[in-house]
């Protein structure tokens, strides 16, 4: 990246945060055997009050069926519960997933519009969709830039092994398209009803 654009960046307001995301994507190496951060390039963590970063991507499953690409702006003047999870089912993200779907409807009732985002592909979605009979949809982020974008693509460590993934993580979007509430490294089993209670005290 040009020096130039690295000021440019610096004296970037809060407001573009999601321009400077997009911008200062995390540059990947390798260092000691596994991906490191520029640090200088590292946005900041995003934090209730922020305006939520847009995109566009598809989304399977619910009115979009086989698949649309779906924007986050398109929901201006709704309420958006965005709740990210690493893998099409594994035993943690079914037991969040059919949680939601089992108390899909005190979402409905607050107006809120359901999304799971992971970086499994359409198709992968869509028969974990139909498998568990999920009335909500989910995107697809293969490309990691939402998962980057919110802050939620994380170094993990699990027996000994380093990688990157998804953090466990739920944003709740208001109206006006920022950030609510945030919920990190969130339980599956006690997820749907922490964020039903979050949306009841809107």
């Amino acid at each position: 990246m040009r020096a130039r654009s690295v000021f440019n960046l610096c004296e970037a307001k809060q407001e573009s945060l999601q321009v400077q995301r997009r911008s200062t994507d995390v540059l990947w190496g390798l260092a000691n055997g596994r991906p490191a951060v520029n640090c200088l390039h590292m946005p900041q963590p995003l934090a209730p009050g922020d305006l939520a970063p847009d995109f566009s991507a598809i989304a399977v499953g619910g009115p979009y069926r086989d698949g649309q690409t779906v924007s986050l702006s398109d929901f201006r003047g709704k309420t958006v519960v965005h709740y990210f999870y690493p893998k099409d089912d594994t035993p943690g993200c079914t037991t969040q997933a059919c949680g939601l779907r089992d108390r899909y409807e005190p979402f409905l009732e607050a107006g809120a519009t359901v999304f799971g985002i992971s970086i499994d592909s359409p198709e992968s979605h869509s028969k974990f969709i139909a498998k568990h009979n999920l009335p909500f949809p989910l995107i697809s982020d293969e490309a990691q830039r939402i998962v980057q974008d919110f802050g939620v693509w994380v170094e993990k460590n699990k027996e000994g092994r380093t990688y990157m993934g998804t953090e466990r993580s739920t944003f709740v979007i208001g109206p006006d398209g920022r950030i609510k509430s945030i919920f990190r490294s969130v339980k599956p089993e006690e997820h749907a009803e922490t964020v039903i209670q979050n949306l009841r005290n809107f």
